[in-house]
């Protein structure tokens, strides 16, 4: 398995077997350093752009796109080729082997504006793959 961290919370997981998993790749990553990154799936934790951004997650167009619901609303009518899956706090989803479970956490005492939902992440992935 291959990690790869990009600016702010930005991650992209990829395993053995060259599945891919992005996660938070907000506006703090420039549009450029995306090129050639072509994820298989998306997480993102929460409506703050520094973690959810349009512009990136239109370049990177994952083909499944794990988003709450705050983040789903925010979309409107945006189109996107992404097939939108929403996920809340207590799920648990298995992406092709990557396990990952969502939990509730809090943002923090820095920000002015608390998101309705925070996720964290705990991701576990099949060793072979």
């Amino acid at each position: 398995m291959k990690i790869t961290q990009f600016e702010q919370s930005g991650l992209l997981v990829e395993t053995n077997s060259g599945y891919k998993l992005a996660i938070d790749i907000g506006i703090y990553t420039p549009i450029s350093k995306l090129d050639g990154i072509t994820p298989d799936a998306m997480l993102v934790s929460h409506i703050h752009r520094d973690h959810f951004a349009l512009e990136q997650i239109k370049r990177l167009s994952p083909k499944k796109l794990y988003l709450n619901e705050e983040c789903i609303q925010t979309l409107d009518n945006e189109r996107l080729t992404s097939q939108i899956i929403k996920v809340k706090t207590g799920d648990f989803v298995d992406i092709d082997g990557i396990k990952v479970t969502f939990f509730e956490v809090d943002h923090g005492p820095n920000v002015t504006i608390r998101p309705k939902e925070n996720f964290g992440f705990l991701i576990q992935a099949d060793e072979e793959r």
